[in-house]
């Protein structure tokens, strides 16, 4: 069990006894914070000497409410990080796609495999950018292809949208939306609509240093 799960259980459980009136529940919990010091800094993101200090000061009436705000916390801030660089991953995927695009005619070919590890949700856009166009296609579409693992797919972008083909006569179109939303926006995406959580951006290279 990972520290801060298990630090949340024990302190549940003190919080039960304390307020069932059993004096010794904070010192219990101190006691478990003590013992388990190092890994316990390590989670919440802290010195040992920091949340040991942290704990000294609290009460015991508020020692279990704060270690119990301390761990969402904690959590939260884990989850942002975790979300940050999963964001940056993508917009580096995303860079990696465009400088790889290859223009035939008004037709931008594209990596597909990079293509959809852009995709980090449902409520969020893939918006492509060069000096011809610049749309936004709903990353939804794209995440609902990945589930069928054609390997001989391969995908290109123009003003319309993005359009997957395969085989002699197979493909996809998923066509760009009306404009390219802002903060505030509702994504409305094959009848299901989803407050709009953000964009990844692929610039594609100029259009007319490709064309042969």
């Amino acid at each position: 069990m990972k520290p801060l799960d298990a630090l949340r259980r024990f302190t549940l459980a003190k919080l039960d006894e304390y307020r069932s009136g059993l004096p010794d529940a904070p010192a219990d919990l101190r006691a478990y914070i003590a013992e388990n010091l190092s890994d316990l800094a390590e989670a919440f993101g802290v010195t040992p000497e920091k949340l040991t200090e942290s704990v000294a000061a609290t009460t015991d009436d508020n020692l279990a409410r704060c270690t119990l705000g301390s761990i969402d916390k904690a959590r939260k801030a884990a989850r942002e990080s975790k979300g940050e660089a999963r964001e940056r991953q993508a917009q580096a995927t995303a860079d990696a796609v465009g400088a790889g695009a290859h223009w035939r005619g008004a037709e931008a070919e594209l990596d597909l495999a990079q293509l959809l590890a852009c995709c980090t949700g449902r409520d969020r856009v893939l918006v492509f950018a060069c000096d011809a166009f610049t749309i936004a296609v709903p990353m939804a579409r794209l995440l609902d292809w990945k589930s069928l693992r054609r390997s001989d797919a391969w995908a290109y972008v123009d003003a319309r949208g993005v359009h997957l083909r395969w085989g002699a006569a197979g493909g996809l179109n998923f066509p760009a939306l009306p404009q390219v939303p802002k903060p505030g926006d509702t994504l409305r995406c094959d009848g299901v609509r989803r407050a709009y959580a953000g964009a990844i951006r692929v610039a594609l290279p100029a259009a007319r240093s490709e064309v042969a």
